[in-house]
């Protein structure tokens, strides 16, 4: 069965604007740590191109297209002076239209990631130098040290306020019928998937445990789980040597294709 994967959709980031221009008129800890904290939090405009693919209107004005075997998402890029490519991001609708109006790529459609998701495509991909947030208006510019640093300072803030790991809440019955499906063939490094709740205080977010040998194995199953309507919403896809096994093994993989 086909899945489906959802475009065009809106998201209210007041909160990050307003700790994204506090930082950027007055850079001092305090608004460098709130920023941090509500990109950790939020999720950001990207552009893309979605080739061989059909779309259908939903009734809340997003767009939502089968992804088939054929079908490619293309992530845009920009390029600087030095002939960098970079991810544009983008907090708001108004600040992607500012940009559109100069693109000549054609059916572009908006797809919405989490920091932790701009990181992972970005951070292992040798051709890309970094994230632009808002590249015509108020801009910064994360070129992978940035990136990392803001990576290791949510890390920080997280186990500083006490993260454990827990069963998770969301049904991960049809995704784990994909990773059965799918992986074998398509991913084969990755031995073992776990989903996982990371519970701090009242908040509960599911993120996703691999047993690989692959450096690119967290992008590659973070592409693969973006484009499935049967993926539960997660925050992060994360490598086993970043948990521990023994943490993880008194959890039940919803993957494991171990010889």
């Amino acid at each position: 069965m086909a899945t489906r994967i959802y475009f065009n959709e809106v998201v209210d980031n007041e909160d990050l604007e307003q700790a994204f221009n506090s930082y950027l008129q007055d850079v001092n800890p305090d608004t460098e740590h709130d920023f941090i904290k509500m990109i950790g939090v939020s999720r950001l405009y990207a552009p893309v191109q979605i080739l061989g693919a059909e779309f259908t209107s939903e009734a809340d004005g997003s767009l939502s297209a089968e992804y088939e075997d054929g079908i490619e998402v293309q992530y845009q890029v920009i390029k600087n002076g030095n002939d960098e490519l970079f991810f544009p991001a983008f907090t708001s609708q108004v600040e992607y239209d500012k940009w559109a109006k100069t693109s000549t790529a054609q059916g572009l459609v908006t797809s919405l990631l989490s920091f932790d998701q701009f990181s992972s495509l970005t951070i292992p991909n040798d051709q890309i130098a970094g994230v632009v947030i808002n590249p015509f208006g108020q801009n910064i510019v994360l070129n992978k040290t940035n990136l990392q640093y803001m990576v290791d300072a949510l890390i920080q803030m997280n186990q500083n306020a006490t993260i454990s790991l827990d069963e998770t809440t969301t049904d991960q019955t049809a995704f784990a019928a994909l990773l059965a499906r799918d992986l074998p063939g398509n991913l084969p490094d990755i031995r073992t998937v776990w989903a996982v709740d990371l519970v701090r205080g009242d908040e509960r977010t599911l993120v996703y445990v691999l047993d690989a040998d692959a450096e690119d194995a967290n992008a590659q199953f973070f592409a693969y789980a973006q484009v499935s309507d049967q993926t539960p919403e997660f925050s992060n896809v994360l490598n086993v040597s970043q948990i521990g096994y023994p943490r993880l093994a008194v959890y039940t993989p919803i993957y494991n294709n171990v010889d």
